[in-house]
């Protein structure tokens, strides 16, 4: 009957949403405490590469941003803050 297949259908739905939302939870955990990829590595060197820096000599991610020590062609220190999602610089901070 129509009225048990709509039933059928919301528990279906909340279960899905509920297997989800845990997933998302986890997944979450995971990217905040995780080292970057060896392909996300290469995107931010190309990116800093553009902007002037060396490569980042240690990279964490924190709050949705990956944060980076670098040295811009003068030598100097800086802080650098990436975007998770394309790698643009969204931050920097000169370091000494």
């Amino acid at each position: 009957p129509p009225a048990r297949r709509a039933v059928t259908m919301r528990a279906t739905i909340l279960a899905t949403a509920m297997v989800l939302a845990a997933a998302g939870t986890a997944g979450a955990d995971d990217l905040a405490s995780r080292a970057p990829t060896g392909e996300e590595q290469r995107m931010m060197a190309l990116v800093l590469k553009a902007e002037g820096f060396a490569p980042c000599t240690t990279v964490t991610l924190a709050d949705g941003r990956w944060s980076c020590r670098t040295t811009n062609a003068q030598g100097q220190g800086y802080r650098i803050s990436l975007s998770n999602l394309d790698f643009a610089v969204i931050g920097r901070q000169r370091i000494e």
